[in-house]
């Protein structure tokens, strides 16, 4: 959750496109872990029986969170807000989140030392396949045709490589 909230926050503040990008990429990362722990929690706090019925409303939220995610950001741009707040909207609600989850989240205890943990984590593995996305994307971007149509005509027949 700190690292969507920083990634937000830094979002709004960016003065380059460059900036927008890495920031985005800190904030996708932590969406996309909150999604895996959200799921990982469900596994562990509910019944087999009950996990499927939880799943659906998680995934449910995610979809109207998509849905009218982009309406509200783009409410949020058109507005005299800007579009930095479509990002700084995000902090508060991921705060509020996070005091929520540690309020309520019923504690464990955990069996064994940490430093113990961390040495079973695959950091070779994680770097590995997280590097060979990266290159197969950056591939993937540099060698696509990115097109529009040029200015002068604009007909779907004449197009031109977008640098």
């Amino acid at each position: 959750m700190a690292l969507l909230a920083l990634g937000d926050l830094l979002c709004g503040f960016a003065q380059t496109s460059i900036q927008l990008f890495i920031f985005r990429a800190i904030a996708g990362i932590g969406g996309g872990g909150i999604t895996n722990l959200v799921m990982i929690v469900f596994s562990d706090l509910t019944t087999l029986q009950q996990r499927g019925k939880y799943q659906s409303v998680f995934e449910t939220n995610i979809a109207l969170g998509n849905g009218i995610g982009p309406l509200l950001g783009g409410l949020f741009s058109e507005s005299a807000a800007t579009w930095r707040w479509t990002f700084w909207f995000v902090v508060p609600v991921t705060c509020i989140a996070a005091a929520a989850v540690f309020l309520t989240a019923p504690r464990s205890k955990s069996e064994g030392k940490i430093s113990e943990k961390v040495k079973l984590i695959d950091y070779w593995g994680i770097f590995l396949c997280l590097g060979s996305v990266i290159f197969l994307l950056v591939r993937h971007v540099l060698r696509s045709d990115c097109v529009r149509p040029t200015p002068a005509n604009s007909s779907l027949d004449t197009h031109q490589r977008w640098r």
